[in-house]
């Protein structure tokens, strides 16, 4: 998870702050958890949105959306389509 995260620009994630975070949303009930099976070594643990964790996400866009746009209004910056 931290290593996509650093391929996509967001290097300052550490697994100490994703990890805990990841925990927090399973609690709430915004992702599931399952094991599958590895390549001859442990089950590795994979995660899934749950349905109520893909409405979060579905309001979470539309308010960083509106977040975005009200900042790039201020810097003067315009988001390309």
């Amino acid at each position: 998870m931290t290593r996509r995260l650093e391929e996509r620009g967001l290097g300052t994630a550490r697994q100490g702050s994703i990890y805990p975070a990841v925990a927090r949303l399973e609690r709430n009930g915004l992702l599931e958890s399952f094991a599958q099976a590895g390549n001859g070594g442990p089950p590795r643990k994979y995660y899934r949105l749950t349905d109520a964790g893909q409405r979060a996400l579905a309001d979470w866009s539309s308010e960083w959306v509106t977040a975005r746009t009200a900042v790039d209004s201020v810097l003067g910056t315009k988001r390309e389509a």
